[in-house]
């Protein structure tokens, strides 16, 4: 590919087209601007050395291809390999016919309806374009392989960590209860307000060490059919005080027949961990969560329109002991994301700062077959 960067490659005896189109597609797309103007540097470096040549009208079209292309990188990533593949093509031949074009109407208007003949000079384009796509992918898969199994390794020796220090905790603690529940009796005035403390602050340390087991086991126990409408009604009552607290207008939406075959309390954990961020980063705002079946997975949108995270902040989501609020242990969505992961669930965060927060939670369903009929509602 540097080759055809350097050196123009002759089509018709009347029309030269430039390859430097190509990597400028691949470099905006999967690198950004930065590694745009490398390869553009490159280009016309190279171009300089080995034939004096300078900036000509290629230019110009390099020009409107990057705007074109800029257009089609915004949400380039989310979208599927395939599709990833199947935009970069489309982008070639759009290239290519620009470039044509221009060319065309610089030598005579006639030649404007030669230029949207097929070539084989584009053809050779698609298959490189093609190739190189495909190399990206392969690179970009190996990288996220090598990164959950970094991730996995790290979660493995955190879980057993947190296991051992979670059962060290409980014996004293529940001495300690014990001991506090016995001198409870007969007290009166301070002294039993001070023990009511005590023991409320216990309740706090049983709580995180609660987390901390569910964190090294998050198997699930208990596999039985759940209804998604069900667990988000369950949610919302349970979530009323907090979204009066917080002042957030809640508004959920299911649609109907959405079953899948988890534990229930389990689930119920994992979304209502989720949900209690949306709202205590909305304060005051709205929280939109929506249930709904896209292709293979039953999904759940939660959405807010709260204060939102940097990019830095998404990465370390769901890292162990890493929290935003400060008084946070850092294992709340780091248990729910383990338990979505356990019934083989996956997750994805869309955030900007100012702009509020989308989490997508992938369930995957009971088959049609065999879940029971029911009705739906709107929560």
């Amino acid at each position: 590919m540097n080759s055809s960067m350097l050196f123009r490659a002759e089509v018709f005896a009347d029309f030269s087209s430039e390859p430097i189109l190509i990597p400028v597609i691949i470099s905006l797309l999967y690198g950004g601007i930065v590694s745009l103007g490398i390869a553009l540097l490159f280009f016309y470096t190279g171009r300089y050395i080995i034939g004096g040549s300078s900036p000509d009208a290629a230019l110009i079209v390099i020009f409107i291809v990057v705007c074109v292309v800029s257009l089609a990188r915004s949400g380039f990533m989310r979208w599927q390999p395939y599709q990833r593949l199947l935009i970069a093509l489309g982008l070639v031949v759009m290239a290519e016919y620009i470039s044509r074009m221009y060319q065309a109407a610089l030598q005579s208007r006639e030649g404007l309806l030669g230029a949207f003949t097929f070539s084989p000079n584009l053809a050779l384009y698609l298959v490189a374009m093609t190739l190189i796509v495909l190399f990206m992918e392969m690179v970009i898969k190996s990288k996220q392989s090598q990164e959950q199994m970094l991730a996995s390794e790290k979660m493995s020796a955190a879980g057993q960590l947190a296991s051992a220090f979670a059962h060290e905790l409980r014996s004293p603690l529940t001495v300690v209860r014990g001991y506090l529940q016995l001198a409870l009796r007969g007290l009166e005035g301070e002294d039993k307000r001070f023990i009511h403390l005590s023991m409320s602050e216990l309740n706090h340390a049983e709580y995180v060490i609660h987390d901390f087991l569910n964190f090294a086991r998050p198997q699930v126990e208990k596999v039985e059919d759940v209804l998604i409408c069900d667990v988000l009604a369950q949610i919302q009552e349970s979530m009323s005080p907090l979204v009066v607290l917080h002042e957030v207008d809640l508004n959920m939406e299911c649609e109907e027949n959405l079953w899948i075959r988890a534990d229930q309390l389990k689930v119920r954990q994992a979304l209502s961990r989720i949900i209690e961020n949306a709202i205590e980063a909305a304060g005051g705002g709205q929280v939109r969560i929506k249930g709904y079946r896209e292709s293979e997975y039953i999904c759940l949108s939660i959405c807010d329109n709260g204060k939102g995270m940097s990019k830095k902040e998404l990465e370390k989501l769901g890292t162990p002991f890493y929290s935003t609020k400060w008084k946070g242990t850092g294992l709340g969505l780091t248990v729910s994301f383990r338990i979505i992961q356990a019934i083989f669930g996956h997750w994805s965060y869309m955030s900007k700062k100012g702009k509020g927060t989308k989490t997508i939670v992938r369930l995957p369903p009971r088959p049609a077959a065999e879940a029971p009929c029911a009705e739906s509602s709107i929560l």
